[in-house]
Parts: structure tokens; C-alpha cells; sequence
């Protein structure tokens, strides 16, 4: 899949959950809410991660596109910022669906001119080849960012931090094994959203 259409399934999928956000109400809603933030947390702060890492930097290579994707890297950090100010909050607080709408209007306005914009001007200046190669890259580094926050929540489960569990799987698993673990190289960690 081409990285335009993988970003915009990435652009529904979010559009989708700030939706359910809105539609949640009472009591019940307010668990609900707060695994959807979360769920909304960790798919804005993987998006912006792999348009950072893969995305922007290709689009860039066209001088014409510098300006626009400058632009939506401020954006990013804006989104960023609401995250983070959204970590502070508890469903119930008062604040706490006002941010999120507040979340919502600045991503759906981000998306809208990724979409309108940005993604048009790509289309003209890469071609079909770079454009499929790089979605090919962001599906890739999302697995791999999707897995590693699979992998900390494991951990976290656990009580261990990383050096107890190395001490446990020394105890268990053999040289051999301890090893090949050393020689795999580390994957960069997540940035907080």
C-alpha cells in the first residue's frame, strides 16, 4: 500500500475513535473513555512518530514541499502538547472532554491539510515507486513501534525492570541463548506523546 493511503487509513481510524469519544456519556462511559484516550494516545503518538521518521524527510527532498512540512512538524508538537496535558487528567475532572474535543478539532484540522495540501503535492513530485517503497518503511517501524509498546506493557505486568529480568533469564536460559539476546541490536525507545 502506497504511504498516502496507508496515512489516510491511519487519518479514518483516529477520525473513528474521537467519534466514539464523543457518543461515550455517564458513569460507564467514563472507563470507556480513558481506554480510548489511550487507544487515541498511542495511535496519534505512532503516526506522528513514523511522519517524522520516514514520512516528512522523503516529502522534504521536493523544496517546494519544505514549507508545508515544517508546518505540520509544529503541528505535531501542539499534539504533543495536548497529549501530555491530557496524561494530567481524570475522566471525571472537569477539563478532561473539553481537552480531548479540543485534541480532536486540532488533528481533524492537522489531517484536513495533510490531506488537501500535503499529500497531493507528494503524489505530484515522488513517484508511484517511492511512494509504495515508503509506505512499505512506515508499516514496518509502526510494527516495530506497535510491538515494543506490546513488549514494555509485558514488563510492566511483570514488576521487573529490564536488568531483573536479564538476571532471571540468565538463571534460566542458557550462554547460548543470553548471547544471541546480547547481539541483537536495541530498538530506539517510543518518545512520549
Amino acid at each position: 500500500m502506497d504511504v498516502i493511503q496507508l496515512l489516510k487509513k491511519d487519518h479514518k481510524m483516529v477520525q473513528k475513535m474521537f467519534k466514539e469519544f464523543e457518543a461515550l456519556s455517564g458513569s460507564r462511559g467514563a472507563q470507556k473513555k480513558s481506554a480510548l484516550v489511550d487507544q487515541i494516545r498511542e495511535a496519534l503518538t505512532v503516526h506522528a512518530q513514523v511522519e517524522e521518521e520516514l514520512v516528512y524527510p522523503a516529502f522534504q527532498e521536493s523544496r517546494s514541499m519544505k514549507d508545508l512540512v515544517s508546518e505540520a512538524k509544529e503541528e505535531h508538537q501542539v499534539a504533543k502538547y495536548l497529549l501530555t496535558g491530557l496524561e494530567e487528567l481524570q475522566p471525571d475532572d472537569e477539563q478532561y472532554d473539553a481537552r480531548v474535543k479540543v485534541l480532536c478539532e486540532y488533528v481533524m484540522h492537522h489531517v484536513k491539510e495533510e490531506e488537501k495540501e500535503i499529500f497531493p503535492q507528494a503524489q505530484k513530485r515522488l513517484s508511484a515507486k517511492r511512494l509504495e517503497a515508503l509506505g512499505e518503511q512506515v508499516e514496518e517501524r509502526r510494527n516495530e513501534l506497535m510491538g515494543e509498546g506490546e513488549d514494555k506493557e509485558e514488563d510492566e505486568d511483570t514488576g521487573m525492570d529490564d536488568e531483573a529480568m536479564n538476571d532471571e533469564a540468565e538463571g534460566e536460559e542458557g550462554t547460548e541463548e543470553m548471547d544471541e539476546q546480547e547481539n541483537k541490536p536495541d530498538r530506539p525507545r517510543r518518545r512520549a506523546a
